[in-house]
């Protein structure tokens, strides 16, 4: 980590202000100002369809001639979408040299959307010279559906298909490239005749070789188009000679990539970096990315030009170098190749990696993989990027992980083998740290109505009816009356965001009496950072609201820092951490500072004076400011009224010196009783780790929603006292007392169509006058999986089901087995529950509920009873809809408490019993 000294620190002895200062930040204009300063040309016609003339929107660089260019083709699963998706790389590709084009097209299904996407190609080739294109350096990019089109163009010879227009590389992004399924194992199969017509348009299945280099950018956490998909079309192109990548973004959804100019999203940055990257590789780009401040280097092995410096090799091992590449011979999956980063890690902290390799002459599969022992736990945790699965290895490895480690990091490696053993030539090995101060603002150009962003990315915001103050340092600082001044930040992300360093100035005036929100986001529910009445700092943030115990000193200049990661959120004023909480999760929306989101709350905004207001992106780097002792809980399950809670207390010395004389205070929620108290050590060594819990009884008054406790350590060392507080956050979830009590959903319809249920999104639901032919007529006894079940009595229109959702349902008395009746929407779904008994224990299961749609009953289901038609849309229809029981077992010596249901929308329950069968 690359520590920033503010200027108030430096002249005023004040402590080291914080970030995390990205490596290389230099003074060309970043992407969103570059890119702001290219507008849209004239767009293009290049065909008439169903009466509309379909546009090639572009944008023109300096300069004239023959460019190399890329056609960006726009997601929304061929339906919905359209070409302004693409307006901010498009301008920023033309700011970097290239021409760009974003095209509008059918959202009528893949089949005329591809037909549009081979005639934009075409008609940009064909009118290349007044285009001003050179049609060997023309890449073809999407998203989603988009990518699809793109691969359509290089692969699919449809009817439209002229020869030799193909484009000559491909940039796709979370792509549609296997159209015979549905999630995970494709997309889009539903919207096509058959089989054999989704077949027609999968480009996966054209794979030819001479493809065009491609590049593929995925989040493993896409949950719309599996990255397997995009694994699959590696190994293919792979498998025919074809260059092509895949980058993948750890934990990233649907979309990651999409960039807009108002919303700051990492690894949307981060993605375009990769395709700027990819481009100058190819010979398309050359000169400097300008997309986000260069992130700090750890490593940059590029031909191992320095023979083996700083590597290792395992037992069994070999390494030669040759032309700067090193060939890895291994007995066993036991050795390869590694470079100790130990240094590097610690000086960066935890937060967001991107790992890269380029593998050739591979025998077996290669993995890359960042591999860390923290003093916490004293284990050691691998982060892999695994090879692509069925693909050969050669070519090149590259991917981000999200590195964590608890307390102090033991050692860190960065290790290259051949999973089973065997041969393989590595070069251009890299390690790259992506967070990076997104924000930066001095203020000192507060009175202009804009604030100038000195981060490198360029995000400039606007500020109302601020004015400027000397900041008694050796500048100007901004002033807010707490009513009509306030600025709007950057929105941070565009999905929940898993962390983030905030650190600014404060001189506050004296207190209001009213709490003064400074820091907003998201809805507005939870101030990020606010004075109560009597001035005291707080957050909103975390399991509990954190708050200081003293006001802060009106008049006068404090730091304050805020900072949440995956463990944690920490609040700290000055140079002492005042509280820490269990982590919560900022949404994304508008950011204000110095007022609250929304006016209506009953909030009003600051009075005082702010400076240097810093963000980090990603999950913060390690405490800016902190005692060395980190207190935290871990409270196991939600609880249930009339149950027990336990905190797991770990306490973790990271001074270098002896904590003693330990002492704990314990505070339950108002109304709850200790049943055991931590024990900790009196002392703990430098560097050890202490454990303990804290067992409550849950009272059976006890409402749903928060209940705060706290924990005080008192130590001394050094000679000195100190003490740590943890605020601990008890979740009590709402109980229904029965399942029809916690019905959600309306999975039945009337076939003279009054009612149109909703079993699944599209429409479809059961009949209910089949359902009584089968028996299952409203309060009717139905037997299956040994138990006997009561079908919901409703009325027409009502909720009959619980499509599932986490629900807790409350259960009694003891039993062998709990059984389930439903079904599930358009798959057979598996998810996890738990069944909660008073003893205060739990135990896990794994429910799994047919389609239904099934023909037969999968191992483990009972069919209990099948319609020959549904409903869909108020219209009948001639489609099975079966009804299953399935059972898990129970300990029948154990009472029940409750039972927490699996959460899946698509899983629909009934109905459920509990007994012997």
């Amino acid at each position: 980590m690359t520590a920033q000294i503010s200027r108030r620190s430096l002249l005023a002895g004040g402590a080291a202000a914080a970030g995390v200062a990205a490596a290389g930040l230099c003074g060309v204009p970043f992407a969103t100002r570059a890119a702001a300063n290219v507008d849209e040309s004239s767009p293009v016609v290049y065909k008439t369809a169903t009466g509309k003339d379909l546009l090639l929107h572009r944008w023109e660089p300096e300069g004239s001639g023959a460019r190399p260019s890329i056609v960006f083709f726009h997601g929304g699963g061929w339906r919905i979408g359209n070409w302004t998706q693409f307006e901010w790389l498009a301008q920023y590709f033309a700011s970097r040299g290239m021409r760009a084009f974003s095209v509008e097209y059918r959202t009528e299904g893949p089949v005329p959307a591809s037909e549009d996407a081979v005639d934009a190609l075409n008609h940009v080739i064909t009118h290349a010279d007044e285009l001003g294109v050179d049609p060997h350096r023309l890449v073809a990019a999407g998203a989603s559906a988009g990518g699809h089109l793109a691969a359509a163009t290089a692969f699919l010879t449809l009817p439209n298909t002229q020869a030799g227009v193909r484009p000559a590389a491909l940039a796709l992004l979370n792509p549609v490239t296997d159209t015979t399924g549905r999630f995970p194992a494709g997309y889009g199969r539903q919207l096509f005749d058959d089989a054999a017509h989704a077949r027609s348009y999968s480009p996966v299945h054209h794979i030819t070789s001479g493809g065009p280099p491609t590049l593929i950018l995925h989040g493993t956490g896409d949950e719309v188009v599996h990255v397997d998909n995009s694994a699959q079309f590696i190994a293919a192109m792979r498998e025919v000679g074809n260059e092509a990548e895949l980058v993948t973004f750890d934990g990233q959804p649907h979309g990651f990539t999409n960039v807009r100019p108002l919303i700051h999203n990492p690894y949307g940055f981060e993605g375009a970096r990769q395709l700027d990257r990819f481009l100058c590789e190819l010979g398309f780009l050359d000169g400097h990315q300008d997309v986000r401040p260069e992130p700090g280097q750890l490593l940059s092995n590029g031909d191992f030009t320095r023979g083996l410096h700083g590597w290792s090799t395992g037992t069994g091992t070999s390494v030669r170098i040759a032309s700067g590449t090193a060939r890895i011979d291994q007995d066993d999956a036991a050795g390869g190749l590694s470079c100790d980063v130990t240094d590097a890690l610690r000086a960066r902290g935890r937060g967001a990696y991107l790992m890269g390799a380029r593998v050739s002459d591979a025998s077996a599969p290669v993995e890359l993989a960042l591999v860390v022992t923290d003093s916490a736990k004293g284990d050691t945790r691998s982060f892999p990027l695994g090879p692509v699965p069925g693909a050969s290895s050669d070519g090149r490895i590259a991917g981000t992980r999200e590195i964590t480690w608890e307390g102090r990091l033991e050692s860190a490696r960065l290790v290259a083998k051949a999973l089973d053993g065997g041969t393989f030539d590595l070069e251009d090995v890299t390690l790259e740290f992506l967070p990076a101060t997104v924000m930066r603002y001095s203020m000192a150009d507060a009175a202009s109505g804009t604030l100038t962003d000195g981060s490198g990315f360029g995000h400039d915001v606007s500020a109302t009816a601020l004015t400027t103050v000397a900041d008694g340092v050796e500048g100007v600082a901004a002033s807010f009356d707490g009513e009509g001044s306030w600025a709007r930040l950057k929105q941070l992300g565009r999905a929940a965001i898993p962390g983030i360093g905030i650190h600014l100035w404060l001189r506050p005036d004296a207190p209001t009496g009213q709490q003064q929100v400074i820091l907003d986001g998201g809805d507005g529910d939870a101030p990020w950072l606010s004075l109560d009445p009597v001035g005291r700092l707080g957050t909103a943030l975390g399991d509990a609201p954190l708050s200081d115990t003293s006001p802060l000193p009106t008049g006068e200049w404090t730091q304050v820092h805020l900072t949440l990661d995956q463990h944690e959120v920490r609040l700290s004023i000055a140079d002492r951490v005042v509280s820490t909480s269990g982590r919560s999760t900022l949404q994304p929306g508008i950011v204000t500072l110095g007022r609250p989101v929304d006016l209506s709350q009953g909030r009003s905004g600051f009075r005082g004076d702010i400076d240097e207001v810093e963000v980090d992106d990603f999950p913060a780097p390690a405490p800016l400011v902190t005692s060395g002792i980190t207190v935290r809980a871990a409270v196991g399950d939600l609880l249930l009224p009339g149950g027990r809670a336990t905190a797991a207390i770990r306490a973790l010395n990271g001074l270098d010196d002896a904590i003693r004389d330990i002492e704990l205070s314990l505070t339950p929620p108002s109304g709850w009783a200790s049943e055991a108290v931590p024990d900790l050590p009196r002392l703990i060594e430098a560097g050890s780790t202490a454990e303990s819990s804290w067992s409550l009884a849950v009272p059976e008054t006890a409402e749903p929603g928060v209940h705060t406790g706290a924990l005080t350590l008192a130590y001394a060392t050094g000679g000195q006292t100190a003490r740590h507080t943890l605020q601990i956050a008890f979740t009590v979830p709402e109980v229904a007392a029965s399942l029809p009590a916690a019905f959600t959903n309306v999975a039945t319809s009337d076939e003279a169509g009054t009612v149109i249920g909703a079993f699944t999104d599209r429409g479809h639901s059961y009949s209910r006058e089949a359902l009584a032919e089968a028996g299952l007529a409203p309060g009717a006894s139905v037997t299956g999986a040994g138990l006997t079940f009561t079908w919901p009595d409703t009325r027409l229109g009502e909720p009959d089901n619980v499509a599932l959702g986490g629900e807790y349902v409350r259960l009694s008395g003891h039993a062998h087995a709990l059984a389930f009746l439903g079904a599930s929407a358009y798959s057979t779904y598996t998810a996890s529950g738990e069944v909660f008994y008073t003893d205060g224990g739990s135990a896990p299961f794994d429910l799994t509920l047919p389609n239904w749609r099934a023909m037969n009953s999968p191992a483990g289901s009972e069919l209990v009873a099948s319609t020959p038609s549904t409903m869909r849309r108020g219209e009948p229809e001639e489609a099975l809809g079966n009804i299953f029981a399935t059972a898990i077992p129970l300990d029948p010596d154990r009472q029940l408490l409750a039972v927490r249901l699996p959460a899946n929308e698509r899983m629909h329950v009934f109905a459920m019993a509990a007994g012997s069968p």
